[in-house]
């Protein structure tokens, strides 16, 4: 299988979006997004939202929660599935949790995504904005901490012979918050 070598800079993919994605007021001293530093695939988080420690929508809790803009600059298309997810809290040890992809904020109605849903497969040049959560992180306390998550991906069934998935057929993103009370409105 042939590797895909051609990528954009993580500078000219940052200035790309700089302008799009909100200024925060409060962030952690580890970066706020940080998506692969090379490949074809890139993942940048917006604001972290806690979910209240109860039950949420769709079985939600002890969640946090953002919107994540996926990015194909590769010439293959390529699903993207929810992958694996940690939380670092400080000063406590790092806890698993349910990665989930939604369409949108699951308060406000967003649809869960299965792995190979047709809504996560993103054409070549291709961004895509979703709704991830970190479900059952085991902690609900009002403590900072940053989320770090490894998206799959996965090619279509008719890719073409030789096509590759450019990040090793992973994208790591991280996306830290301060210490915050409950803020999505469910």
């Amino acid at each position: 299988m042939q590797k895909n070598t051609s990528t954009l800079s993580r500078r000219k993919v940052t200035a790309g979006i700089a302008w799009s994605v909100p200024a925060v007021a409060a962030v952690a001293a580890a970066p706020f997004a940080a998506a692969s530093p090379t490949g074809c695939v890139s993942a940048v988080p917006g604001a972290a939202v806690k979910f209240p420690g109860g039950s949420g929508p769709d079985g939600i809790f002890q969640a946090y929660g953002f919107t994540i803009t996926i990015t194909n600059t590769s010439p293959t298309p390529v699903y993207v599935n929810p992958g694996t997810v940690t939380v670092e809290f400080e000063g406590h040890p790092t806890r698993g949790g349910e990665a989930r992809l939604y369409t949108a904020n699951p308060c406000r109605g967003g649809k869960r995504l299965a792995a190979m849903d047709p809504a996560l497969l993103l054409q070549s040049g291709q961004s895509k904005t979703y709704y991830y959560v970190v479900n059952n992180t085991g902690n609900s306390a009002q403590e900072s901490g940053c989320v770090k998550g490894k998206l799959q991906l996965a090619l279509p069934t008719n890719a073409p012979e030789g096509a590759d998935l450019c990040n090793d057929g992973i994208v790591e993103f991280s996306n830290c918050f301060e210490t915050t009370p409950p803020s999505a409105k469910c």
